[in-house]
């Protein structure tokens, strides 16, 4: 048995956001329950596009572009700033240590009198800007990307999984849900 690779695809300007194919997948599950709901269409929410699950998914559609909004914006956040993780502990350290060294001079030349308290002053700044310049904006946007990469999974699980068949209350306490959700990602 012989396996072809696929080729990947080249990236487009508009990059598909994860979970897209999903809710072509709802469409066609709400459209496949509908065909066989028959004349029990309407009181299942089916009746295209006046059906409850038809204007839950439309929602939930309009959440996930949003959502993919925010997914960009901190992945291209996290790209810009991948060098940050990589320099930034040695900007960090290095800071601390000039700044260290510099205060250690300048506290010995203050006893003496002079210039000690200015050096004392600068390696104090060293110390603070080489604290300041970190990492952690990197391993944030990460978590962030990740959080907002989880929302856009959950999305588009539901609504191929679960919203044809749901409740009406479910869905809708739902829906609040992810909206809350999205709310916290940003954060």
């Amino acid at each position: 048995m012989t396996v072809e690779a696929i080729p990947p695809k080249a990236e487009s300007p508009k990059m598909a956001t994860p979970g897209e194919e999903k809710f072509e997948w709802a469409t066609k599950a709400l459209k496949v329950a509908q065909a066989s709901a028959g004349e029990n269409a309407e009181p299942l929410g089916l009746a295209e596009p006046d059906g409850w699950r038809w204007r839950v998914l439309a929602d939930l559609a309009g959440l996930r572009d949003s959502v993919a909004c925010g997914y960009v914006h901190a992945r291209d956040k996290q790209r810009s700033q991948a060098w940050e993780s990589r320099v930034g502990p040695l900007v960090t350290g290095g800071g601390a240590g000039v700044g260290a060294a510099v205060a250690a001079v300048g506290a010995g030349i203050v006893k003496s009198g002079g210039w000690g308290w200015l050096l004392v002053i600068v390696g104090v700044l060293f110390a603070i800007v080489g604290s300041v310049f970190s990492a952690n904006s990197y391993v944030r946007n990460r978590l962030q990307k990740l959080r907002y990469l989880r929302l856009l999974h959950d999305l588009g699980d539901y609504a191929y999984l679960v919203l044809p068949s749901a409740e009406p209350a479910n869905v809708f306490q739902q829906i609040d849900t992810f909206r809350q959700l999205w709310e916290s990602a940003g954060t």
